[in-house]
């Protein structure tokens, strides 16, 4: 064995048997996973959000749709959700919240068939999200250990929002597939606290890169982002909220956009 190249050997594998071997190489030697990861190339944002949607859509395929528009509890969504273009942020799509259509005794799945149709492919969806966020985090909770060394650098403004909203857009259009009053999954309501947390770290970030350093970003970019703020804030409710009018308190003066207080008597 002494005389065998495995670079040789590996060159000739086919590459659809390289993931499996890996992968029983790291579950049979643990230790070798951090190794492994601080070697790996930086994901693209591109691959990142390709592997988001991919995880998303088996979610979307996995719940027992009926014939037609299922209600999700108090959430009232009269249309099924559908998966947004990662490029166009899904701007043009809206819910309808707070009411719904559904045809009264249109046949709906059991919520304990439908949870367990929906368990395995949330699991999956939460792991591809968690698995990628340590590229894209400002936050000092994640483990730079977690990923490989060109994740230590600070990741780009522009690409930590296009993942980060991506990401809690497609959780928070998944939290309604789990009707009341059944509480959702744990993870998912963690995942999201998390993403929160996550987006407003960027928010704080972009606060000081252009209040206190006197960074500037293009107006297209910053329109991009305030449209995704409003999106999350719609699907999300009062939390997201908050964390668009904290962004739109500090950074909106970028696009000319001032906060709307929803209470006229407050003196400012």
């Amino acid at each position: 064995m002494e005389d065998v190249d495995v670079g040789v050997l590996l060159a000739s594998v086919p590459q659809s048997s390289l993931l499996p071997l890996l992968n029983a190489l790291i579950n049979d030697n643990p230790n070798l996973k951090p190794k492994v990861i601080s070697l790996m190339p930086r994901p693209s944002i591109t691959s990142v959000t390709t592997a988001l949607n991919a995880a998303y859509q088996k979610v979307q395929a996995a719940y027992p749709y009926s014939s037609t528009a299922p209600t999700f509890g108090s959430f009232g969504f009269s249309t099924p959700f559908q998966p947004t273009s990662s490029g166009s942020f899904g701007f043009g799509h809206a819910f309808n919240l707070g009411s719904s259509s559904q045809t009264p005794g249109s046949p709906q799945p059991r919520d304990s068939f439908a949870r367990a149709r929906l368990r395995q492919p949330l699991a999956d969806f939460i792991t591809t999200v968690l698995s990628y966020l340590p590229y894209f985090s400002l936050t000092p909770a994640t483990s730079a250990s977690s990923a490989s060394a060109s994740s230590k650098q600070q990741p780009h403004a522009g690409e930590t929002f296009t993942y980060l909203h991506q990401a809690a857009q497609y959780a928070l259009q998944v939290l309604p597939l789990f009707a009341a009053p059944t509480p959702p999954p744990t993870n998912l309501v963690d995942l999201i606290n998390r993403l929160h947390t996550e987006l407003a770290a960027w928010s704080r970030a972009v606060d000081e890169h252009v209040n206190q350093k006197g960074g500037m970003f293009g107006s297209d970019m910053v329109q991009i982002w305030s449209r995704g703020l409003d999106e999350l804030a719609q699907l999300g409710g009062e939390q997201w909220e908050r964390l668009r009018d904290d962004w739109v308190q500090h950074c909106g003066w970028l696009i000319g956009r001032r906060p709307q207080w929803r209470n006229q008597d407050v003196e400012l």
